[in-house]
C-alpha cells in the first residue's frame, strides 16, 4: 500500500516522512524531488508469537509513504503540475495531508496556508482542480469521438460523457469525489481516470513542540469537523518525532514518558493509515518466521494466500486458521488442534484481522 505524503512548503511534511521511515532527509520546504521509504506497522502480537515459535526471522507489516514536492497555490488547473507528481497521486492508495498547526516566526508560513483552515481549505482546491482539468481532458475526447462515432457506439459515450460533466459539475461546487452519490458502476468508470479527489485522506495536524500537550484535544476537535468529509485525522510534532526516531529503544520510551506522548508518532500515522484504507493483518508462524501481511479487510483466503506467493492461491486446497487469542490460550499449534481451535476454512473464508494461518496447497 501507498500513502503520498502532502502539504504546503514549511508544513513539515518532510519531517513527518523521515519520523515515519527513520530516512534522513534535510526539510527545507522546497524540494522538488520524491522520496519513498517503508514504515513498520506496529502488531503487538508479534511479540508473543516470537516467544511461542523462537523463529529465526520476524517481520513485521510494512506501509510504503512518499514523500512529495510541497504543493503551490493559485495554481490553474494542473497546469502547473509535474507529471511525475501526477502520476504519483493517481498511483497512490490513499493520501497523507500534513497540515502546519504550529506558530514559528522564524519558519515562514506559505501562501494561503496560514491557519489549518486555510491549508486544509487550500488543499483541497489544489486537489479539485487536478481533477478539474482531468475531467475537462476527458469531456474534450469524448465530445471529439461523439462526432464520428457510428450509431452503435453513441450510447455508450454518452452515458460516459453525461457522467463526466455531472462529477465535474459536482466537484466545481466543491464536492469531492468520494464524497458524490455515484453508483458502484459509475464508480469503476471513473477509476480509469484516477481522479485524486476519490481517493482516501488523512489529515496530520502538525503541531508545535509546546503544544503536544494538547495534542489529543485538538486531534478530538478536527476528527468532529472534518468527519462528514470521512478523513482520518492524527495530531503530532513531527519535528520532534523526527528527533525521537533517532533514540535507542529504551532511551526513546524514557524520553517519550517525559513528555508524555503515550504513542510514537509513527505508530499513530501507521494504524490511521490501516483505518483509512480499511486494512488488517493475518500471521504466519513457525521456526523459520514470523510475519504479520496487510491485506483488506474480509478478503478471501484464496485471495490473500496470493499474498505470500501466486502459486499458493493458484493451488489453494484450504485453510488452517486459528485466531491469536485461541493459540495463546493453548500455548501452541498442537494443543490448539487437540482443544479444536483450529478450523479448516475454504476459498471464500472472510480473513479477519489476528487469523493465524497456515495454507494447504498444490500445484
Amino acid at each position: 500500500m501507498d500513502l503520498l505524503i502532502l502539504g504546503f512548503p514549511q508544513s513539515g511534511k518532510t519531517s513527518l516522512f523521515s519520523a515515519l521511515t527513520n530516512r534522513q532527509i534535510t526539510p527545507g520546504g522546497y524540494s522538488d524531488g520524491t522520496s519513498n521509504g517503508m514504515a513498520k506497522v506496529p502488531d503487538e502480537r508479534l511479540g508473543p508469537l516470537t516467544e511461542m515459535f523462537k523463529p529465526q526471522k520476524v517481520t513485521p507489516a510494512e506501509i510504503q509513504y512518499i514523500d512529495t514536492p510541497p504543493m503551490g497555490s493559485g495554481r490553474k488547473r494542473d497546469s502547473a503540475l509535474s507529471g511525475e507528481l501526477l502520476n504519483l497521486m493517481q498511483g497512490a492508495d490513499a493520501l497523507v495531508h500534513v497540515v502546519r498547526a504550529f506558530d514559528n516566526p522564524a519558519v515562514p508560513v506559505a501562501d494561503g496556508a496560514a491557519t489549518p483552515e486555510d491549508a486544509i481549505i487550500g488543499m483541497d482546491l489544489e486537489l479539485a482542480m487536478v481533477d478539474l482539468g482531468i475531467l475537462e481532458r476527458r469531456t474534450d475526447r469524448l465530445t471529439s469521438s461523439l462526432r464520428g462515432a457510428k450509431a452503435t457506439e453513441r450510447a455508450a459515450i454518452e452515458k460516459e460523457l453525461e457522467l463526466v460533466t455531472r462529477v465535474h459539475d459536482a466537484l466545481e461546487s466543491e464536492v469531492p469525489v468520494i464524497k458524490q452519490d455515484i453508483s458502484k458502476e459509475d464508480r469503476l468508470t471513473l477509476a480509469n481516470f484516477n481522479l485524486i479527489t476519490a481517493k482516501p485522506m488523512m489529515v496530520v495536524l502538525n503541531v508545535g513542540e509546546d503544544d503536544v500537550a494538547d495534542t489529543a484535544k485538538l486531534e478530538a476537535e478536527w476528527r468532529d469537523r472534518l468527519s462528514e468529509q470521512g478523513r482520518v485525522v492524527v495530531g503530532l510534532c513531527a519535528e520532534l518525532e523526527m528527533e525521537l526516531a533517532q533514540f535507542s529503544g529504551e532511551d526513546e520510551v524514557e524520553f517519550r514518558e517525559s513528555l508524555g506522548i503515550v504513542e510514537p508518532g509513527r505508530d499513530h500515522v501507521a494504524k490511521a493509515s490501516y483505518e483509512l484504507l480499511g486494512l488488517v493483518s493475518f500471521l504466519t508462524a513457525g521456526p523459520d518466521e514470523v510475519r504479520a501481511w496487510t491485506i483488506a479487510k474480509e478478503t478471501p483466503a484464496q485471495k490473500a494466500a496470493g499474498k505470500i506467493h501466486s502459486d499458493i492461491e493458484r493451488g489453494f486446497i484450504r485453510a488452517e486458521v486459528v485466531t491469536f487469542d485461541d493459540l495463546m490460550a493453548a500455548g501452541g499449534l498442537a494443543e490448539a488442534k487437540k482443544v479444536g481451535k483450529f478450523r479448516l476454512e475454504g476459498k471464500a473464508y472472510p480473513m479477519q484481522d489476528g487469523d493465524v494461518v497456515n495454507f494447504l496447497f498444490s500445484v
